[in-house]
């Protein structure tokens, strides 16, 4: 999947599952000072790559949610301020995973 220039995975905090296209997980990128470019880069280039937009959300926290085929991307940005890098937890899910209620132990 493309990144915007200068991003940084925060390994620490993200759990990949898989490879290539079938991948599931979380992602959690730093994407540096300026968040309303990372916004306008993966509203710009995931429909270009075959992303339908479902959702936009703009705000200080702002959400994405793209489908593909089979597969969920939902991307919520956080504003780090005028001091703090702006994070971005991209999540990767199959699109039509059957929920699963947690049990009570």
């Amino acid at each position: 999947m493309a990144l915007p220039a200068g991003t940084v995975i925060r390994a620490d905090q993200s759990l990949i599952i898989g490879s290539g296209d079938s991948w599931v997980g979380r992602v959690v990128l730093d994407v540096g000072r300026n968040p309303d470019a990372a916004y306008a880069f993966f509203l710009d280039t995931y429909p270009a790559q075959g992303w339908t937009v479902v959702s936009a959300v703009r705000g200080k926290t702002s959400l994405l949610v793209l489908t593909r085929q089979e597969r969920t991307a939902t991307l919520e940005m956080m504003d780090g301020g005028v001091l703090g890098s702006s994070l971005i937890a991209l999540t990767m899910a199959p699109r039509n995973a059957p929920v699963v209620s947690p049990k009570k132990f």
